[in-house]
C-alpha cells in the first residue's frame, strides 16, 4: 500500500467511527469506500452508501473535482458523499444536498462538515 493509501484508508475509518459505521474499500477509483452500519465497529450491516475520499494539501474552504468523479460518484448512489482530509482537519460534504457549482469540467465543492480537527493530523 501506498501512503496516499493509507491516509485514505484513515481518513474513512475516522468518518465511519463518527458515525457507527464500517468502511470498506471498492475495487474501484470512483466511488473509493463503500460505507455500512455498524453497532459493534466490526460487523457490516445495513449499506449506508459510497464516498470518494481524498487527501488535499492545506486547508481550504472549498476544493474542486473532475467533474466526471463526482457525476460518476452520484451515478453510483444519489446520495454520494466526498471526504476530504486536508491539514488540519477532516470534513465531508454532499454534493446533492448541497448542490454543485460547475466551473467548466471541475465541480466545486464548499460548505463542509467538519469530522475532526487535530492539527497535522492528516498529512
Amino acid at each position: 500500500m501506498s501512503d496516499i493509501t493509507d491516509i485514505e484508508n484513515g481518513i474513512a475509518r475516522l468518518f465511519a467511527v463518527k458515525f457507527k459505521m464500517v468502511a470498506s474499500r471498492t475495487a474501484y477509483e470512483i466511488p473509493n469506500f463503500i460505507f455500512h452500519a455498524s453497532q459493534n465497529g466490526l460487523k457490516p450491516e445495513l449499506y449506508k452508501g459510497v464516498a470518494i475520499v481524498r487527501r488535499y494539501p492545506g486547508n481550504r474552504q472549498k476544493i474542486s473535482l473532475p467533474l466526471a468523479d463526482v457525476s460518476k460518484l452520484l451515478d453510483n448512489d444519489p446520495k454520494g458523499i466526498v471526504i476530504i482530509g486536508f491539514n488540519d482537519y477532516a470534513a465531508f460534504a454532499s454534493p446533492s444536498k448541497k448542490g454543485l457549482n460547475i466551473e467548466g469540467d471541475m465541480a466545486i465543492l464548499e460548505g463542509f462538515s467538519i469530522i475532526a480537527d487535530r492539527k497535522g493530523c492528516y498529512l
